[in-house]
């Protein structure tokens, strides 16, 4: 399978945006939300305990066969629990691995930390500021906002919960 180039990915990416936005004129809808790739500060987060761990790991071992070893354990270790859900799911979402959904919601419920509902029996669980998809409660500027809304939804299903990567508002 052939890797597509960081320009790639960048215009697939625009073309995609794009696309929805007509989409959604087409079809008399409002895009309310669309996930587009964006910086974290937690995508650093490998990097540095990886150099912390070279740091330590020097000053105990000579050998520079285990110091080089502990650094990439760590660094790999920190990058699949932190930086490959989310590259997973944009992954997904970009290569078109996604399900479409269109209904209304319903169980709407919210509060400080998190804000669930329900479409057509998919049960819809927001992490607020988890960084992975739609992450904003109804306070906080989110676009679902309670009961009854009809809503068309792409999402991805990732670590055992349905992240949401496009909102458009069904008129």
């Amino acid at each position: 399978m052939k890797k597509l180039s960081f320009w790639a990915v960048l215009t697939l990416t625009a073309v995609l945006m794009l696309a929805e936005t007509a989409f959604a004129r087409i079809y008399g809808g409002t895009v309310l939300y669309s996930m587009t790739p964006k910086f974290s500060l937690k995508f650093i987060t490998p990097i540095l305990f990886g150099v912390i761990d070279f740091a330590v790991v020097k000053r105990i071992f000579k050998d520079k066969l285990t110091v080089i070893a502990s650094t990439l354990v760590v660094f790999f270790v920190f990058f699949f629990a932190v930086c490959y859900p989310t590259i997973s799911v944009y992954s997904s979402y970009y290569k078109g691995k996604f399900t479409d959904l269109a209904g209304t919601v319903s169980s709407f419920q919210s509060d400080a930390k998190e804000e669930s509902f329900v479409i057509n029996g998919v049960v819809f669980e927001n992490y607020v500021g988890s960084g992975l998809g739609y992450d904003l409660s109804a306070d906080n500027g989110g676009v679902v906002t309670g009961d009854g809304q009809l809503l068309y939804i792409r999402y991805v299903e990732a670590g055992g919960r349905n992240v949401i990567c496009y909102i458009e508002n069904v008129m």
